[in-house]
């Protein structure tokens, strides 16, 4: 853990009291030392600096801890939705659907996916009867992911881009 001090200046240190500590009559009687109020804003202006900077510094530690916990977020999410077939397999359908729901009507277009995926994806295209697509491997295309083209337009659909958007999206308006 971190542990921050702000150094006092010499006006503001002598302004303290102690408890249990026991004062010499002699000293309770002495008038104290006579401090200007000009001297006393300084000190104080001083401290408010520090504080700021310190404030600061804060706040740029925080940004960096958010990016560090949303990039670790983001690994272990990828780690377990690449862990499982099955969880690949309902991805890469989803990604096909969100694809040709994003399709303008009465336009053909053709699906790119891993080639590990291909067979699930034909299956799953004729099982749900979509004839605007036709699916082919490309191994450019990772385990998961999918890339939609037709004649004028392209949408590529990844895991890592759509964590990034999830995880930004939750951690809006965090420090």
């Amino acid at each position: 853990m971190n542990h921050f001090s702000i150094p006092l200046d010499r006006v503001l240190r002598n302004v303290t009291s102690r408890d249990g500590f026991q004062i010499h009559v002699s000293h309770v009687e002495k008038t104290p030392e006579p401090i200007s109020t000009d001297e006393v804003l300084q000190s104080l202006q001083t401290s408010l600096e520090r504080i700021s900077q310190l404030e600061r510094l804060i706040a740029s530690r925080l940004i960096s801890l958010n990016e560090s916990v949303l990039e670790t977020a983001v690994q272990v999410a990828r780690s377990v939705l690449n862990g499982s077939d099955e969880l690949i397999e309902q991805r890469v359908t989803q990604y096909v659907k969100r694809g040709v729901d994003a399709l303008p009507p009465k336009i053909d277009a053709t699906v790119y996916v891993s080639p590990d995926c291909l067979s699930a994806v034909q299956d799953w295209v004729r099982d749900e009867e979509i004839t605007r697509v036709s699916v082919l491997a490309d191994k450019s295309v990772g385990a998961g992911d999918v890339r939609v083209e037709t004649d004028h337009s392209g949408l590529l659909l990844e895991l890592d881009s759509y964590l990034h958007e999830v995880f930004e999206i939750n951690s809006v308006g965090s420090p």
